[in-house]
């Protein structure tokens, strides 16, 4: 009997081993073209954890705590997408193509995506790490000079009065902060995520995250160390002057905003490393970003892109308005993300990636 089961066994394990060695050749051929982004975040891993003993802040060094939460949203943004495609391509049998889709996606393009999900929410947790260290190697002392920059650009007014006659208190206000606090996590992680998850992205995945990673260490970790600065929310508190922008803070104040900077500030006092936290403000990561979706969105389509125009535009006038940046933080991080995209596409061409074409 036992000599029976063994060999029924046998065979089962056969065929799932013939089944399974395509996906395994299809992950690992994914895996070598891929191979750029997880020699970058490797290196990068090392480099903060490195740094965080040097600076005797091992206990901030966190790079795993996105991973899961990237997971669940990398999969949930996969399922809505194939739910809607599904309504699309068969809007009297949509059960069956969104079954359909599932299995192909679940079985094969999912798994040999995996391996891009999983380092993608390991850089994020690598960047809130070196992000909470940055205090202990740089002050915050840059905000007078920020905002005296701002102050001369724009015909000795502050950016924020600017915007605030653009975007007044009441109804406007409500809309640019939704905007800006949800919107862009809305948009900039949901469209990150289905560019990691989905195949049909898979021509713009490795392009659109070296220059993500690039982008956001080169700003947000590099140039924000340089410039330590806490932004016109949180000026009072580095700076000591609390009447310069009293106006602003008070025009917040019970904004969705405003208690995700109480938030900040916690966090910052008590040295806490919690999701999202960190303080700085030159460059705007922000603005980085949503430019980083825009140029993706224009590789799309134009009517896309219009829209990431419209979206980038809103998110600079919104993170003025808010008391989040200066005007120059935003300007930098446009300027910072559109240089490092033209580079990477360059580099890609010459390597010989004939589906990159410059735009």
């Amino acid at each position: 009997m036992n000599s029976t089961s063994n060999e029924s066994v046998e065979p089962d394990s056969k065929k799932m081993a013939a089944a399974l060695m395509p996906l395994s050749r299809a992950t690992l051929t994914q895996v070598r073209q891929d191979a750029p982004l997880y020699a970058l975040v490797g290196a990068y891993a090392l480099v903060a954890w490195i740094l965080s003993l040097y600076l005797g802040e091992s206990q901030r060094y966190r790079p795993f705590q996105y991973v899961m939460l990237w997971m669940i949203l990398s999969i949930l943004v996969l399922a809505v997408t194939s739910a809607v495609r599904a309504f699309w391509i068969n809007p009297g049998r949509p059960l069956s193509s969104f079954v359909s889709m599932g299995k192909k996606h679940w079985n094969r393009d999912f798994l040999q995506r995996l391996p891009v999900i999983l380092v993608t929410g390991t850089f994020y947790g690598v960047f809130t790490s070196v992000k909470n260290m940055l205090p202990d190697i740089h002050p915050f002392s840059w905000d007078p000079t920020l905002a005296a920059i701002d102050y001369k650009m724009l015909g000795d007014q502050d950016g924020w009065s600017l915007a605030a006659a653009i975007i007044p208190d009441g109804l406007p206000l409500k809309i640019i902060d939704i905007i800006y606090s949800r919107g862009w996590l809305i948009i900039v992680m949901s469209l990150s995520a289905y560019v990691a998850a989905s195949p049909t992205m898979r021509r713009y995945c490795r392009q659109y995250f070296l220059t993500f990673f690039i982008s956001w260490i080169f700003a947000g970790n590099i140039l924000a160390c340089i410039f330590m600065s806490g932004g016109p929310c949180f000026y009072a508190e580095f700076v000591g002057d609390h009447l310069r922008f009293a106006g602003l803070m008070q025009s917040i104040s019970g904004t969705g905003s405003a208690a995700v900077q109480d938030y900040l500030w916690n966090t910052h006092v008590n040295g806490w490393n919690n999701l999202g936290a960190g303080i700085s403000a030159f460059p705007s990561v922000h603005m980085v970003s949503m430019t980083l979706v825009t140029l993706l969105l224009r590789k799309m389509s134009v009517r896309l892109c219009w829209v990431g125009i419209f979206l980038t535009i809103a998110m600079e006038l919104g993170s003025v308005r808010l008391g989040w940046h200066y005007v120059s933080d935003g300007l930098v991080g446009i300027a910072i993300a559109v240089m490092i995209w033209r580079f990477i596409q360059m580099v890609e061409r010459s390597v010989g990636r004939s589906d990159v074409r410059l735009a």
